[in-house]
């Protein structure tokens, strides 16, 4: 089921991300309601794998992400019980959360918590399970329970240990006492933090981050609102890029400005202009419209064929400049893209023409084409055709090579 609603919780699947929101008055304690929800959430977890990428866990609730296990409710129902069974009471429960816990943990799925306010014991340790933690600065975090003179049970110390240096793992567990949000990200607790009530939407944010792979994918636009805080993370790879025309948009705002993206791209062919916020890396791709990068002092753009007059990041062994630097205005056409057909639908939509310049054909950085093919290697096995076809074409006759398409 894509939506759901508990006593103490919900859940919804939407865009490949589900959330699940805590909202047991007053903060989130876990109890047994709790766990049982947890549990169920737990089932239909399993069965998502297909649907979704990312899990946000938050709460609804002003008072904080979660106060932990509800001590009182284990209190009262341990009252009147015999010793042997509260502790079989007690192993149970825990045996429970754990397996919850790391149903969250060993999902294949990327996991942020969104925390705000009181994230305390047990409801951090829900957080630990997770991948990332995002922060608003109002966060506490802390294990109030060891004042107590009682220990985590929820599978927080080996999750704390395993994301945190020793020193800080004592703090935390030797003295019981809470670090705030700035101090968390200094020590690597949280990895990122949000401005007062801020949390979910910088995690929502970080789960938009786009991965396209193998894909021919039309113009893309960034909505503007939608990227006010966080420049969107788009990684595109083995991919045709097509605005139909250079003249278009391959990426931009809703406005045809500058989008508020960081790009990746990789082994890509592009048609269409690029308006990037940034671009961390572009490699082996085949760029026919101009790129405009707005933050150029990051990133860089290698082995790959970038129209003049761009406005990049720095550039390395890139086409065609490479030739500008010396050679005539004449090399410069040369060296330029040149395509079987540009119309998707045909048989040969973005091969490179044989009359494409070899500073292309060649211009990888393993020698293979730039652009989307880059990957069938077609300039190392043609050579290897050669070397075997010299080797066996008998004297006085010549082989050659016909590409098909």
């Amino acid at each position: 089921m894509k939506n759901f609603e508990a006593k103490t919780l919900s859940w919804k699947l939407e865009d490949g991300v589900v959330e699940l929101a805590l909202h047991h008055e007053p903060c989130n304690e876990i109890g047994s309601q709790t766990l049982e929800d947890l549990e169920r959430f737990a089932d239909e977890l399993g069965n998502r794998d297909e649907e979704a990428s990312v899990l946000i866990v938050h709460s609804t609730l002003r008072s904080g992400f979660s106060a932990g296990a509800d001590l009182r409710e284990l209190y009262h129902r341990s009252q009147g019980l015999k010793t042997a069974e509260r502790i079989a009471g007690v192993r149970d429960f825990l045996t429970r959360i754990h397996r919850v816990l790391n149903a969250i943990d060993a999902s294949p799925l990327v996991t942020i918590a969104a925390v705000h306010g009181v994230t305390f014991g047990g409801g951090l340790e829900l957080a630990l399970a997770c991948d990332l933690i995002v922060a608003d600065k109002m966060a506490r975090f802390c294990f109030p329970e060891l004042r107590l003179g009682l220990i985590p049970g929820f599978g927080g110390i080996p999750r704390l240990k395993r994301d945190l240096g020793n020193a800080v793992v004592r703090d935390l567990l030797l003295t019981g006492r809470s670090i705030n949000a700035t101090k968390a990200l200094a020590v690597g607790l949280v990895s990122q933090v949000a401005a007062e009530g801020e949390a979910l939407r910088l995690a929502r944010s970080t789960a938009a981050q786009i991965k396209i792979e193998h894909s021919i994918l039309g113009s893309v636009m960034v909505d503007a609102a939608e990227a006010v805080t966080q420049p969107l993370h788009l990684q595109i790879s083995d991919s045709i890029w097509d605005a139909t025309s250079d003249e278009r948009d391959a990426l931009s705002d809703d406005d045809g400005k500058t989008a508020n993206a960081n790009v990746t791209i990789a082994r890509c062919t592009v048609f269409g202009h690029i308006r990037a916020h940034e671009i961390a890396l572009a490699e082996n791709c085949i760029f026919s419209g101009q790129v405009h990068v707005a933050h150029r002092q990051t990133g860089c753009i290698r082995f790959c064929y970038v129209p003049p007059d761009s406005r990049t990041p720095r550039r390395y062994e890139c086409q065609p400049d490479l030739v500008t630097q010396a050679a005539s205005q004449q090399e410069v056409d040369r060296v330029r893209p040149r395509f079987n057909s540009v119309r998707y639908g045909t048989p040969t939509y973005c091969q490179l023409a044989e009359s494409c310049a070899e500073e292309i054909t060649r211009g990888a950085d393993d020698e293979s084409e730039m652009g989307v093919f880059h990957d069938l290697f077609q300039p190392q096995r043609a050579a290897n055709l050669r070397a075997r076809l010299d080797e066996y074409t008998p004297a006085g006759m010549d082989a050659g090579i016909i590409y098909g398409t």
